[in-house]
């Protein structure tokens, strides 16, 4: 997410971890400053720490200062139970995240709107209206606004930007071929 001159995130490195026999992830807090592209903070959370991975991308609220996403719940296996919104604090080397509820509709990308309304492109084609109230361990309220006629979105996340000069929204997709 941009956020006051930065960019700020979670990156991950994928590795092949003998013991397991499968790949496994480090996770990393990584900020950017804008002006050079040159990295600021590397900060290893380590491996699946806290379920940091978001199904989605991140978004930005510019009304509230808060930063969005919609992350994977994983049980003791790393298998992916559900995804949760949930806003997350960049302000210390460890991320924190408070959870809103969960979310029932898989997310392709998340971005908010100048007025701080937090929309989604769902991975069945549709545009939603995505509430950011906490309702804890509910379901989030996601409200369809249309088909956008694109079919075969891939689960890697895409992304999703909105342009407060022009008032639109843009959006990149990975399509499953």
């Amino acid at each position: 997410v941009y956020e006051d001159g930065k960019m700020k995130g979670i990156h991950f490195k994928t590795y092949w971890d003998d013991f397991d026999q499968a790949n496994s992830y480090i996770l990393y807090h990584v900020e950017y400053d804008m002006e050079n592209w040159q990295r600021t903070l590397t900060y290893t959370l380590g491996a699946m720490d806290r379920n940091y991975i978001s199904s989605c991308g991140m978004a930005h609220n510019p009304v509230t200062g808060k930063n969005y996403g919609i992350f994977y719940n994983f049980n003791m296996s790393w298998q992916a139970v559900n995804r949760k919104l949930a806003t997350i604090d960049f302000s210390t080397n460890t991320p924190t995240r408070t959870i809103l509820g969960t979310a029932s509709i898989p997310m392709a990308a998340i971005a908010c709107s100048e007025q701080g309304t937090l929309y989604g492109v769902g991975q069945d084609g549709w545009l939603y209206v995505i509430s950011t109230a906490n309702v804890g361990s509910s379901e989030v309220e996601v409200l369809p606004l249309g088909d956008l006629g694109v079919e075969g979105i891939s689960t890697n996340p895409s992304s999703m930007t909105y342009d407060a000069h022009t008032g639109r929204f843009y959006w990149s997709v990975v399509l499953d071929d």
